[in-house]
């Protein structure tokens, strides 16, 4: 007869262990397979393993499977989340798993919960996290506990304490932001985007984390960015005024360039600037500032590349002659909901 020290040895060998940790994810484990993967989890080889299955799961992730702004809240409350907790305990990982499935985004963000491992909150007293989210087609501008202010983008989320505490100021964000920050030699002032830690003591600057893509951008002062791997934290680069870094947080790949201070402190007040960008990037962000679909219904029309500016607090239709004069397109708004771009001509 098969004891039970001998079912769970068969369980935990290396064929099995891909499978029920594939079951745990999808929320497939019997109780007794889920005291196995508690176990399991309290091993290196363990975590290693589950952390390559939640890495292939978000490698094959659409966003466009579910609604971009349900994503953007619930990867903001992961990584904050993880933050305010001293330790992970395997117990409550099966609970979150069980939250997120719920908003259909349990892959994305957990995964991502997982790789945010940064400098914690001190547990000696209860914080209150405090979420300002915009939907598409809504700004906003927040004073933080600290008299600094943020200009919070259209599709974005900020998460911060009610109080910042004496040693540091954390706040995590996902969308796009320009911050004004307070100058406070004592308290470093940090923006955590997924793996991405900005962190400076009184500047100003922007962060855009749409999609898997983190990109800072310094309009005044310096500003340190590094990327945090588990334990270990990576400088990425040390930016001054005008100057960007742009991260890929599946590739690892970063890219530094410059930017113009002026278009930086100038998009806090919803002017955009698109230096040949193509038109299917241009809809895309037009599509949060506007919160409308925008359909470009030619492939070649959407690599068409435009150096222009537009100031997003006017109307949409203002914006959309400004794009169709400088190229020979029309376009076509549908009940303030839909526009459709297409060739002149074109049907």
């Amino acid at each position: 007869m098969m004891n039970a020290g001998t079912k769970t040895s068969q369980i935990m060998t290396e064929n099995n262990r891909r499978k029920i940790l594939k079951k745990y994810i999808n929320q497939q484990c019997s109780s007794a397979e889920l005291k196995v993967v508690r176990q399991l989890l309290k091993r290196r080889s363990g975590k290693a393993e589950l952390e390559r299955l939640l890495d292939e799961d978000w490698a094959g992730f659409s966003d466009s499977e579910t609604a971009d702004e349900t994503l953007i809240r619930w990867k903001s409350r992961f990584f904050y989340q993880k933050r305010l907790n001293e330790r992970f305990k395997s117990k409550n990982l099966y609970s979150f798993i069980s939250y997120a499935a719920a908003a259909c985004v349990v892959l994305a963000c957990f995964t991502l919960f997982w790789q945010s491992k940064v400098n914690r909150y001190s547990e000696t007293k209860s914080v209150k996290l405090i979420e300002k989210y915009n939907p598409a087609g809504q700004r906003s501008k927040i004073l933080l506990p600290d008299s600094s202010v943020v200009y919070l983008g259209p599709a974005s989320c900020l998460s911060f304490p009610e109080e910042f505490n004496e040693s540091k100021r954390e706040l995590s964000l996902e969308g796009e932001a320009f911050f004004e920050v307070r100058k406070d030699v004592k308290r470093p002032f940090t923006v955590h985007t997924g793996r991405v830690r900005t962190r400076v003591l009184g500047t100003s600057f922007k962060v855009d984390s749409r999609e898997r893509d983190v990109i800072v951008s310094v309009a005044t002062g310096k500003v340190r960015v590094s990327v945090t791997d588990g334990t270990k934290t990576t400088p990425l680069a040390e930016l001054l005024p005008g100057s960007r870094i742009s991260f890929n947080q599946l590739s690892r790949v970063s890219i530094g360039d410059t930017v113009a201070p002026y278009e930086l402190v100038a998009w806090k007040e919803g002017k955009i600037f698109f230096n040949n960008t193509p038109l299917k990037s241009i809809a895309e962000q037009l599509q949060y500032w506007y919160g409308v679909k925008i359909l470009v219904n030619d492939a070649e029309l959407e690599k068409y590349r435009f150096t222009l500016s537009v100031n997003a607090m006017q109307p949409l239709g203002h914006v959309m002659e400004i794009i169709a004069s400088t190229a020979n397109i029309n376009y076509s708004i549908s009940g303030n909901k839909t526009v459709l771009i297409q060739k002149e001509g074109g049907k």
